[in-house]
């Protein structure tokens, strides 16, 4: 009897290290997703900020070409 209740503690102990080692994976797990959406805001605020300045170059492109034209005309 000794022998099966010493085999029962060492199945429970293996048990006890399984659930520690899936507990550790879930945080881990959601630490990367945390990083990964924070890393994700910050791609869409650069892709935002580049977009801006993409419609500002072509508008003072457009300015400048307007202001050669008039010039022309006046001249």
């Amino acid at each position: 009897m000794p022998e099966k209740e010493d085999a029962i503690q060492e199945v429970r102990e293996k048990l006890v290290r399984i659930e520690v080692l899936l507990e550790n994976i879930n945080t881990n797990n959601n630490l990367k997703t945390e990083l990964i959406e924070e890393k994700i805001k910050v791609a869409n605020n650069r892709i935002t900020d580049l977009e801006n300045s993409n419609t500002w170059i072509w508008r003072a492109i457009a300015g400048a070409l307007i202001s050669s034209v008039i010039a022309f005309l006046l001249k």
